[in-house]
């Protein structure tokens, strides 16, 4: 396994590992360890059925359930599928998470990671953005951390 970082601040590629073969301690520390350096990892060449998907997701933490049910798999209800050909009852197409958000912080458990896994990518738009809130606190001025420190959400 290689991993080759994007950028100091954020993302590497991995390449050379297969997540549907047995995954050993050292390996998954290492990959876990590179995620919480990198804070998103491009993981190559992979190719799962749902099953062999959530078995590579459960690598980096315990998978939680969803909130948008409706799009959950049926054979394998912890994975769903993220489609812009989703239509609501009205036959019009559903834009889940279109907007700049941050995935289920509102949960009183917020997962450790979020996992996508393209299955068909399209030739323009449906670019998904993640950024390394670590660099951007640390990027403010002394006087907006001072102001934001101890700071929590309300449950």
């Amino acid at each position: 396994m290689q991993v080759h970082k994007f950028s100091p601040l954020i993302g590497a590629e991995v390449t050379g590992i297969d997540l549907r073969q047995p995954i050993d301690a050292e390996t998954r520390h290492q990959l876990n360890t590179a995620l919480v350096e990198n804070v998103a990892l491009v993981i190559r060449d992979q190719d799962f059925t749902p099953p062999q998907y959530l078995a590579a997701v459960s690598l980096f933490g315990e998978p939680m359930p969803q909130h948008f049910t409706q799009y959950a798999l049926p054979d394998c209800p912890l994975v769903h599928e993220v489609s812009n050909r989703h239509k609501d009852k009205a036959g019009n197409r559903v834009k889940h998470g279109a907007g700049w958000h941050t995935d289920h912080t509102n949960q009183e458990r917020p997962p450790k990671f979020t996992m996508l896994y393209a299955v068909e990518v399209p030739d323009k738009g449906g670019a998904t953005s993640v950024c390394n809130m670590h660099a951007a606190y640390e990027a403010l001025p002394d006087e907006w951390r001072k102001r934001i420190d101890g700071m929590q959400t309300a449950n």
